[in-house]
């Protein structure tokens, strides 16, 4: 106890503690500007809401009160060194707590997450070209109306807009969908 007492004594917490504060506050700031959660949200892939509460917004902002809670302890209220980083992580695990599951009850179990439907076996139009090993884009109608997601060719070929297609599955984000042949 007493070597790990020192090695605390020895850190600047300050610059530890705002740190913490300011790596969590970059990474909500990055993720705002351009958008997402940096995961699935806490929904899974079946859209059933399985996933787990720790997504990365989560564990930033324990980052961010880990780090001002820390200021607020060492400085603010003068606590000792090592009682600020005890107080601070349970302070920190305490109010993500809190949030996520404010977030969880509004959000999603408030309908607010549209849920990912299933979509294998639908029928879409490719809407921006796909190209040969790439990309392209697709629309499609779902429960939820007419949706637009990424698509690639179950071949790898290219096919080019206006071609009708049928999704086959979904791999993350996109589509991988196949021709739809044209019987006379």
């Amino acid at each position: 106890m007493e070597i790990i007492r020192d090695a605390v004594e020895g850190l600047n917490l300050t610059l530890v503690y705002g740190g913490f504060a300011l790596a969590g506050l970059l990474f909500c700031g990055l993720a705002f500007i351009f958008g997402g959660d940096g995961g699935d949200g806490g929904v899974d892939a079946d859209g059933d809401g399985g996933g787990c509460f720790l997504s990365p917004i989560s564990l930033a902002f324990f980052t961010t009160s880990l780090g001002a809670f820390g200021l607020i302890f060492l400085h603010g209220l003068g606590i000792s060194p090592m009682r600020s980083i005890l107080y601070s992580i349970v302070a920190a695990a305490l109010s993500m707590s809190v949030l996520s599951f404010a977030f969880y009850r509004l959000f999603v179990r408030g309908g607010a997450v549209v849920r990912a439907e299933k979509v294998d076996g639908l029928s879409a139009e490719v809407f921006t070209a796909i190209t040969e090993g790439g990309v392209g884009e697709v629309l499609y109608r779902d429960g939820r109306g007419q949706q637009k997601a990424l698509a690639r060719s179950s071949d790898g070929g290219a096919i080019p807009a206006g071609v009708p297609v049928r999704i086959d599955r979904r791999v993350g984000p996109t589509l991988v969908v196949s021709r739809v042949e044209h019987k006379n």
